[in-house]
């Protein structure tokens, strides 16, 4: 490496920001005269830097190999280059030096470092070298971080109904703290909320904050103009064309009269908008009432169109094309009835039906369903034709907890099966439903962060009118982790078991089959688990999988992922092994085109010798 620019501070004062914005220019200028002399290839003879690459040095600047800091003590520098545009980059992502970046960069840290209480703190260019070959660029920060200032004081006034020692229980920032801006901004916050929530809408907070520069200390004042607490005189909804004012009504958790309550009308906003009956939703005291004790709350309403047809085309490796329809009114003569009529048709499945729901069945805040449906699928194991019925019950606890039970009817129909002639014909499984599911996901189509948790159980009687008799558990897990700027770890697992009764002999329909796309990937689809004497797929009473992706940039809209993928089927739960599971590993791609995400994955069984598996496929693997 060789110095391009050196410390201008010789007399050891460190250089003031407008110096290091000139050094800046400076040294950007010798990068660029440096690299275009005459003199640039023979700084590195028989290197063999093709011409390309240096020009694109020379027009788009070098590549920023690391960025160091000198005088860095009460903070990580990982954490400094966190806050920088300029910083090295890895194999995946190649970052350019820019002066004005750089100078922008050292705005920010300073400002950083006072948002921390070091006010003193400066920051400036104390070194920049380039490589021989004028392509890559290393950076020196000197920084002076100087002393912190702490709160010697916090005094409240002008409260009078909320004691101050509750007060005082809402600050992070009081006296032996640092001073910390942020801190400030929440805790004068968190006054004014806790006022609100106790129906203080016109409640002040002034906060001052007087500097001791000689001591490094901060003393901070709190002056409280409480106001009268608001009730709700009545409420005006604005936007609702179509939508009857008794659904908004009961989607409301306050009363009229009652005194402003934040928390209540935040959840009343949060009910109306998970209706899905409209794009937004926004409640606010009425502002001509300003200063009143009774108020008006308006409740401003954006629906959403109430019927939408939606006709998707995509292809998958195993089921070939596949076409969707799905006809949706989802406020049928505006009073947020549900109807859906929708198909499928795919090489291997062919369904379709109808279904009819009520958010609030029987004037219960309890959503209920009745559908039926028809379905023609090829399993491999089996082929069979099945006609469902099903009458279900929602209830969502909070924004991530749902609950659902009901009672479900189906008639299967064995077209073939590769194992069993007996099987063949007609059986009638009636089932009584209970599960529980747990989504804090925060993108259903595409998560970077969350999970998704769920229980289901199945009871399947005889007396219930059907011909089979068992129970069916199934567990479900999946979790996110967002571990570093579009670094995804992701993780699924599956376990279920079912159980007859009376020594019931189970149908092909509804037993386990594992293997392929959406399973355990590396081997063919549903031919993990028991086989008959031909080596077909008899299916199991027990599954367990085990899948994880590692989900990283590549270039743009293009992601790269890891695969492992496990499973296993077996004729008993109590039979499950760990060791005894399919493993399957590779990689893959993923191009992220607005709303859609193309999948191709390549994946190669690891625990038995087989070919490798090509997957190809729209949206996330789970």
């Amino acid at each position: 490496m060789r110095s391009v620019s050196s410390s201008i501070s010789g007399s050891g004062r460190r250089p003031s920001f407008r110096k290091s914005r000139v050094c800046v220019q400076v040294l950007l200028a010798a990068v660029v005269i440096v690299a275009l002399s005459s003199d640039a290839a023979s700084l590195c003879p028989g290197s063999g830097l093709r011409k390309f690459e240096r020009e694109r040095a020379l027009r788009d600047g070098p590549v920023v190999q690391s960025v160091r800091f000198i005088g860095v003590d009460a903070i990580d520098e990982t954490t400094l280059l966190e806050y920088m545009a300029i910083h090295p980059g890895d194999f995946m992502e190649q970052v350019r030096f820019d002066a004005r970046l750089l100078e922008q960069d050292l705005v920010n840290l300073a400002l950083f470092y006072k948002t921390l209480g070091y006010l003193e703190a400066d920051l400036w260019v104390e070194d920049v070298a380039l490589s021989a070959d004028a392509t890559r660029i290393t950076v020196l920060i000197g920084v002076h971080e100087g002393s912190r200032w702490t709160i010697s004081n916090v005094t409240l006034e002008g409260g009078v109904d909320i004691a101050e020692d509750h007060l005082r229980s809402l600050l992070v920032v009081t006296e032996e703290t640092p001073l910390l801006s942020k801190g400030l901004s929440r805790d004068r916050r968190a006054i004014l909320d806790h006022y609100a929530r106790l129906s203080y809408l016109d409640a002040r907070v002034q906060q001052l904050v007087t500097r001791d520069d000689i001591a490094r200390t901060a003393s901070v004042g709190y002056v409280i103009v409480e106001g009268k607490r608001a009730r709700i005189e009545s409420t005006r909804i604005h936007g609702d064309e179509k939508t009857r004012e008794f659904v908004i009504g009961r989607e409301l958790t306050f009363e009229k009269g009652e005194y402003f309550d934040v928390d209540e009308i935040g959840e009343s906003q949060a009910n109306l908008y998970r209706t899905g009956l409209f794009n937004s939703v926004w409640m606010e005291p009425a502002r001509e009432d300003t200063g009143k004790t009774n108020r008006r709350l308006d409740i401003w309403l954006n629906e959403r169109q109430s019927v939408s047809l939606d006709l998707s085309i995509g292809y998958a490796t195993i089921d070939g094309p596949e076409v969707t329809a799905q006809l949706v009114n989802r406020n049928l003569q505006g009073q947020a009835t549900r109807l859906e009529f929708y198909g499928h048709v795919s090489r291997l499945q062919r369904e379709g039906g109808v279904s009819v729901g009520d958010p609030w069945f029987l004037g219960l805040p309890v959503a209920g369903e009745l559908s039926v449906d028809y379905s023609w699928s090829d399993e491999e194991a089996y082929l069979a034709e099945a006609e469902r019925g099903a009458f279900l019950l929602t209830k969502g606890i909070g924004p991530a907890l749902t609950l659902r039970g009901g009672y479900e009817f189906e008639r299967n129909i064995i077209l073939e099966t590769n194992n069993d002639e007996n099987g063949l014909g007609a059986n009638y499984t009636t089932d009584l439903l209970a599960a529980v599911t747990h989504d804090t996901r925060d993108d259903v189509l595409d998560p970077n962060r969350g999970m998704l948790a769920g229980v289901e159980f199945r009871l399947a009687s005889s007396r219930l009118g059907g011909t089979n008799d068992f129970t069916r558990t199934e567990f479900i897990w999946r979790g996110y982790k967002k571990v570093w700027r579009h670094r995804i770890v992701a993780f699924a697992g599956h376990v279920g078991w079912v159980r007859p009764q009376d020594n019931d002999d189970v149908p092909v329909n509804e037993r386990f089959f594992a293997g392929g796309d959406g399973s355990v990937r590396g081997f063919d689809r549903n031919s993990l688990g028991p086989t008959g004497e031909d080596g077909e797929a008899l299916g199991g009473l027990g599954v367990l999988e085990l899948r994880a992706e590692a989900r990283f940039p590549l270039f743009r809209q293009l992601r790269m992922v890891a695969i492992v993928d496990a499973g296993q089927v077996f004729d008993d739960f109590r039979a499950i092994r760990p060791s005894d599971l399919a493993v399957g590993a590779g990689g893959g791609l993923r191009y992220h085109a607005g709303l859609w995400i193309v999948r191709l994955d390549v994946v190669a069984p690891v625990t038995e010798p087989g070919p490798t598996k090509f997957y190809f496929g729209i949206g996330q693997a789970f």
